[in-house]
């Protein structure tokens, strides 16, 4: 399972307003312009993000987004599961194999994807946007 674009554009556009909002809101234009991602679409990803609590909207000549919470509160996996849903990384976690493979069953390898997806699921919910940026902020340097 591949993160959708609706995700990967969606943490860009928490991360650009982590990073670059302080305590002033940022535009839907300027979070498109920086990111490069297409304004119509981004105004969903915010609207499902405001929805879920991420972000709130600020109305007004100087309004935008702003995050909901700090960014020491917000994870890859909450972006992810508001614009997507929770998400499963192996077909085969629940050990019923109906998938392309064809098992009706559990297979030998059912342990390692339940395994690979715990993994995964660990990292987006531990992984802050803060982190993030510190890490980013380390590689600049």
């Amino acid at each position: 399972m591949a993160i959708s674009t609706l995700s990967r554009y969606g943490l860009r556009a928490m991360l650009e307003i982590a990073n670059g909002s302080n305590s002033n809101p940022m535009s839907s234009r300027q979070i498109s312009r920086q990111e490069k991602i297409p304004t119509p679409y981004l105004e969903q990803i915010l609207s499902r993000l405001k929805h879920s609590g991420l972000v709130r909207s600020i109305r007004g000549a100087q309004g935008g987004y702003m995050l909901g919470q700090s960014a020491r509160q917000i994870t890859v996996g909450d972006i992810v599961t508001a614009l997507d849903g929770p998400q499963s990384f192996a077909d085969c976690k629940r050990g019923k194999c109906q998938h392309e493979c064809g098992t009706a069953s559990p297979c030998k390898a059912t342990i390692f994807w339940k395994k690979l997806d715990k993994k995964l699921n660990d990292e987006i919910y531990s992984t802050t946007l803060q982190d993030i940026i510190d890490d980013w902020q380390e590689q600049v340097r």
